[in-house]
């Protein structure tokens, strides 16, 4: 069945609503989508064709997409060449990076409600409706910079919405969902074969680890008069790891305050992480890989794969099964058809979060400027000694850290500055931190 796309000078009230069949394709048009980066169209219409001179630059096509929707794009560019005008369209999703946030500041929210504090912001009124699914709370900062900027892209320079939320961003036309993620996880298992030229497969084994070393923070019952060590754990492994094959690595979270913590929080990080596994990408033809007798039936497990969806993959040359996800693929909107997809589990790459060993939040501290005059007089009180404070030299005898506290106990302390050769901080947590506030010796401010 043959599936049409349709032309409109106007988005339609009503998204149901056919527009002008558009048909006479010299080549088949292509939907390409890549995870928290691109959702566009291109075409190359026949210069002759019935609608060439309605074809025009800022309308909109209606196109059907591979989770079985039809999608609408806003023409961005006509380009006249020898046989025909070629296309290319961007999703409507993208429509919304035409409004500005000046500012939208969200201290501790869930996806839902850094979402409405993004829409809530913005100088224009659009139709888009901003949705999230995320449950965990994060501080985030939108300062002078168009909404998906800040969803997806650079940010003004900050850290965006993806990354600080380890999340992805779905668009379904009006539509603009942060998501823990896209698609679904059905099991599927499939095994390319070790001679399939269809198959692009590139395997990066430089970063695995499969045993940990695991450093903690300081138990909670500890006397702050004598210097203690962090609580650690060694080693922690992942099954079938052998001398031949071990990758030892040091993992660091200062919240763990006991080995029993400590390990369950280094397990996450093969299970949830797979630190012990390869980057892979898989890169599959899938016009070949239909046409080749041999492999209808991979052919058909890979077709039923939607965008986001989990996979199974055997590596060729190495005797383990990875995870994988489709991140990007070409579609051919009038077949219903992939021209090729994408299969992947280096998800940094489309997501532009920033990982650390401790956190995968980065979180950002922001003053703002109507607040500053309020925050002169506050800090003057506190260091003036008007609110107090207490100081432990710690060890007392030999002391190599100085602690300036809210509590006489360090046990009991939340508001902690803290000053030793290697630098200054501050922790509203307590002794063990965490520090967002520091100034270290190399140089570096926090």
């Amino acid at each position: 069945m043959i599936r049409k796309i349709y032309l409109y000078d106007k988005m339609p009230t009503n998204l149901e609503e056919n527009g002008i069949p558009i048909i006479d394709w010299k080549d088949l048009p292509e939907i390409t989508r890549s995870l928290n980066n691109s959702f566009s169209f291109y075409g190359n219409y026949l210069l002759n064709g019935n609608n060439v001179k309605k074809i025009k630059k800022e309308k909109y096509l209606k196109a059907y997409t591979e989770n079985g929707t039809y999608q609408y794009f806003r023409i961005k560019s006509v380009k006249k060449n020898l046989s025909g005008i070629s296309i290319t369209a961007l999703h409507i999703g993208y429509e919304a990076n035409r409004n500005f946030i000046q500012n939208a500041y969200v201290a501790n929210g869930n996806g839902k409600q850094i979402m409405n504090a993004l829409k809530s912001n913005l100088v224009l009124n659009q139709p888009f409706r901003y949705e999230s699914d995320v449950a965990s709370y994060h501080q985030f900062s939108a300062k002078q910079v168009n909404p998906i900027d800040a969803i997806i892209g650079s940010n003004n320079g900050n850290q965006n919405l993806t990354g600080v939320c380890d999340a992805e961003l779905d668009m379904d036309n009006y539509t603009l969902t942060l998501k823990e993620r896209i698609g679904d996880d059905n099991g599927f298992r499939i095994d390319f074969g070790k001679n399939l030229a269809s198959i692009e497969e590139t395997v990066d084994d430089s970063a695995v680890v499969n045993r940990l070393f695991l450093v903690g923070g300081v138990p909670d019952d500890t006397d702050y008069n004598v210097e203690q060590d962090p609580v650690t754990f060694g080693y922690l492994s992942v099954s079938g790891v052998t001398e031949e094959n071990v990758q030892i690595a040091k993992r660091e979270n200062s919240e763990c305050k006991t080995v029993e913590d400590l390990k369950k929080w280094g397990q996450t990080l093969f299970d949830n992480d797979r630190i012990h596994e390869p980057k892979v990408t898989h890169e599959v033809d899938m016009v070949v890989l239909e046409n080749t007798l041999e492999y209808q039936n991979i052919y058909q497990k890979v077709a039923r794969l939607k965008f986001g969806d989990t996979a199974y993959i055997s590596l060729k040359n190495l005797d383990i099964q990875v995870q994988e996800r489709m991140i990007e693929y070409t579609w051919y909107p009038t077949l219903a058809k992939y021209k090729s997809v994408v299969l992947g589990n280096d998800l940094e790459m489309y997501t532009s979060s920033i990982e650390t060993q401790v956190n995968s939040v980065n979180k950002k501290i922001e003053t703002k400027s109507d607040e500053l005059i309020n925050a002169v007089n506050n800090a003057s009180q506190w260091i003036t000694g008007n609110k107090g404070g207490y100081v432990l030299l710690d060890p007392k005898d030999a002391p190599r850290r100085i602690l300036i506290m809210d509590k006489p106990n360090a046990a009991d302390a939340k508001k902690v500055w803290q000053w030793n050769v290697d630098g200054l901080g501050y922790s509203s947590t307590g002794i063990n931190g965490k520090y967002g506030l520091a100034m270290t010796r190399d140089g570096a401010i926090v």
